[in-house]
Order: structure tokens, then sequence, then C-alpha cells
């Protein structure tokens, strides 16, 4: 037998060795069939973090009954605007209270002019 020759049959039974050794499958991920339908996993914004449409005026966090002020902010939490906000009173929004984040949501704030106001 030629020196090639002893070579490639050592290959071919160090293959067959390492091969037998091998595990048939190296990971397992579990059944493709799971139990049941799917169930939703997706939470709406308000689940997420709650907000409060400034513009509806609730009344426990929002007081829209001040002369100077279209609304004062009165409770911690999350504000949006859902609209463009004309202000008619001297001031517009004062937030009274500490962890308020005020979403203006692309819209603007503006005075409306009436008699009397400068």
């Amino acid at each position: 037998m030629s020196q090639p020759i002893k070579i490639i049959r050592s290959l071919r039974l160090l293959c067959t060795v390492v091969a037998a050794a091998l595990p048939l499958s190296a990971f397992s991920q579990g059944s493709l069939n799971p139990p049941g339908a799917p169930a939703p996993t997706m939470k709406t914004l308000d689940q997420v973090e709650p907000r409060i449409d400034l513009q509806k005026r609730p009344a426990s966090a929002v007081t829209t009954t001040n002369a100077d002020y279209h609304f004062i902010i009165t409770q911690p939490g999350s504000y949006y605007l859902s609209a463009n906000l004309a202000v008619t009173k001297t001031n517009g929004i004062q937030i009274n209270a500490e962890g308020v984040t005020l979403d203006l949501n692309g819209f603007q704030i503006s005075r409306v002019a009436r008699p009397g106001m400068e």
C-alpha cells in the first residue's frame, strides 16, 4: 500500500468516528404545534402610559374655571392636546403639580384676541 492511500483510509475512519460521536440534534426547539390559539400580546398606549386628553377637561385633574388660565393641571400624569388650542383667557396652561408631561402632539397654542386684551 502506498502512503497516500493509508492517509485517506485513516481520514475516513476518523470522520466516521467523529460523526458517530455527534448527537443527531444539538439544540431542540420544541414542538412546532403549540397548544391552543395564539393570544394577543400587544398593549394599548393607555395601558403602557395612561394619557389624559387636556381638551376633554377631566374634572379631577384639570381646572378650567379659573378666570386667568385656560387650563390648570393639578395632578401628576401625562397630558396631550387633541386639537389646536385657542386661548381666550389671560394665560394658556399652568402646571401646578410635579411629574407632569404635556405633549402638544403637533398642535398649536395661540392667543385669540378679544376686546380689551392687548
